[in-house]
């Protein structure tokens, strides 16, 4: 990518190296950084192709910022990819909360894409394909057989300041680990040094509680809780019974809350099967509530890309394989 206009000069330009896409946008000033520069741009920005401004090394970020978009650009560190990204579609707001659980093996770079400031995997590597991604990746400890010494020393060296625990230890089909277990390897977890969330179980799951009850009599740290919700969004009021489930969890703990897990989902105890506009309202509602409550410290949504076919999340994707957003992600980047 070729970009240039800031020396002095009121317009940007930015060409893509393997396509001929071109959008400008006027310049009201602009900071160096040390990872390119921070340009703040009047909100008529635009493209003079069609598909948009997709060839950048991350997409441009913008923030609503006293009436005009705060515009990050990649200056330095541009590459090429062997698929174009999706097209630009909408505003684009990034908040310090929000986030996302995404693999990263197909299209690495959805994090950026989506709006989101941070990141995670279930796993305690970002992997070699998600190195440009710009939003900030979280490790975890995914079960007991992955808290072995290697893991551990890697995220207590790799600069990481975050860690979180194991992943619905309670499912016999994720780390399914009884509460002994959990608590004879947490002082491992620990030992890292970093600030450690609990492990985040089931929707409701009593196996958190048993776990907090445990790690309080042993004096075992534990900074956060990390928490799942599949509840009913076909139900009158989903947004406000998830704000009744986070406040259970504060009122009871009162610990800074990361929301690990959340979607509509479909499963059999709901009034009637999902559809895409019943999870794109949701997200773009739920972001708003989010954002509100003070001890939720971040949030993320499961998953950017998810099988139409997938049985119990087949509305939640919010990236199609043609790698176009879904409504559901168009109100995510949008939101709050």
């Amino acid at each position: 990518m070729v970009c240039g206009g800031f020396a002095g000069l009121p317009r940007l330009s930015c060409l893509g190296a393997h396509s001929l896409d071109f959008m400008e946008v006027t310049v009201r000033s602009y900071a160096p950084t040390a990872k390119g520069g921070i340009a703040t741009a009047f909100p008529e920005a635009r493209s003079a192709a069609d598909s948009g401004f997709v060839r950048m090394a991350h997409p441009m970020r913008m923030v609503r910022s006293r009436g005009f978009l705060a515009a990050a650009f990649l200056l330095a560190g541009c590459w090429p990819r062997p698929n174009p990204a999706p097209p630009v579609e909408g505003k684009v707001v990034v908040t310090p909360k929000k986030g996302v659980g995404h693999w990263g093996s197909r299209l690495p770079e959805a994090p950026d894409l989506l709006g989101c400031s941070w990141y995670y995997n279930w796993g305690p590597r970002p992997g070699e394909a998600a190195s440009g991604v710009m939003a900030e990746f979280i490790p975890m400890i995914w079960s007991g057989k992955h808290a072995t010494n290697e893991e551990l020393k890697h995220v207590k060296s790799a600069g990481y300041k975050v860690l979180l625990g194991f992943n619905e230890p309670d499912g016999e089909g994720q780390a399914n680990m009884t509460v002994a277990e959990a608590i004879a390897l947490w002082p491992k977890l620990a030992a890292t040094g970093l600030r450690l969330g609990s492990p985040a179980t089931t929707t409701g799951a009593k196996w958190l509680d048993e776990f907090m009850d445990e790690a309080r009599a042993k004096k075992f740290r534990v900074d956060f809780l990390c928490l799942h919700w599949y509840g009913d969004i076909t139900k009158p009021d989903p947004v406000g019974d998830l704000r009744k489930y986070l406040e259970g969890y504060w009122e009871k703990y009162r610990l800074p809350i990361w929301l690990t897990e959340y979607s509509g989902g479909d499963f059999d105890y709901h009034l009637r099967k999902t559809t895409v506009e019943d999870n794109a309202r949701f997200a773009r509602e739920s972001i708003s509530m989010l954002e509100g409550l003070p001890f939720v410290e971040r949030y993320a949504w499961y998953a950017p890309i998810v099988s139409r076919h997938d049985r119990n999340y087949p509305t939640v994707r919010m990236i199609n394989r043609d790698r176009t957003f879904t409504p559901v992600g168009l109100a995510w980047r949008a939101s709050p």
